[in-house]
């Protein structure tokens, strides 16, 4: 297991494709930049931001949450990828945001942080926003739980 942290404040630039290894975590409360592309095999998590394209197989996890992790590129979700999300109350969730191109596979796991709260049924939360009208969702591959 190893760790990368990036620190509030702090940016790393990589010239090329990043790939984040498989039982490694990278805690993001800076930026990463990257020429090409960060291939997430492990775990992201932290409430920074990521310029270039993500392709998530592993999980991406917002930390200190509620937080927001901003892709300032494009994030594709793989079938293994799985985005955990915590969520506080109606208003007050984590979100990610993406500048580019939003392809959803895999799992959204929705855990509450408040064992008080509890969702109204049909309670809707936009947990993904993007800005490219290219989304191209898979929702049959896309499960919410909620577990606490």
């Amino acid at each position: 297991t190893s760790q990368m942290i990036i620190d509030t404040g702090a940016s790393l630039v990589v010239q090329g494709t990043y790939t984040q290894q498989a039982n490694s975590t990278l805690f993001l409360d800076g930026s990463i930049t990257v020429a090409s592309r960060l291939n997430n095999q492990g775990t992201i998590t932290g409430h920074g931001a990521i310029y270039g394209s993500l392709t998530n197989s592993g999980t991406l996890s917002p930390g200190s949450s509620p937080s927001t992790i901003v892709i300032n590129g494009d994030y594709t979700q793989t079938p293994a990828g799985i985005y955990n999300l915590e969520i506080l109350n109606a208003t007050s969730y984590d979100r990610l945001v993406v500048t580019g191109t939003l392809t959803r596979n895999g799992i959204v796991q929705a855990s509450l942080l408040d064992t008080n709260y509890i969702p109204s049924n049909g309670q809707k939360f936009q947990f993904m926003t993007h800005s490219s009208a290219s989304v191209q969702p898979s929702v049959q591959q896309c499960h919410i739980s909620f577990f606490q």
